[in-house]
């Protein structure tokens, strides 16, 4: 299977995923060096981007967290 994934390479041969990817195996790649990175801002993400994933984690809610009205201990040593 070939799927083409956005990612950057340091100075150093780092290679950081611009989103994070989950596989169920490992797998090989083949790297293909498309330009290089301008300056080191063009590493950071964008405020555009910054501000739409804290809305989108803000969004997020674990049931089981929202439902808790004590912490969970049965005896209080007060």
């Amino acid at each position: 299977m070939m799927q083409a994934i956005e990612a950057e390479v340091s100075k150093q041969g780092v290679i950081k995923f611009c989103e994070s990817i989950r596989l169920e195996t490992g797998y090989r790649a083949i790297v293909t060096l498309v330009e290089p990175i301008k300056s080191p801002d063009d590493l950071l993400p964008s405020d555009e981007d910054l501000e739409i994933a804290y809305r989108n984690a803000s969004k997020e809610t674990d049931s089981t967290w929202e439902c808790v009205v004590a912490d969970g201990l049965s005896d209080e040593a007060w």
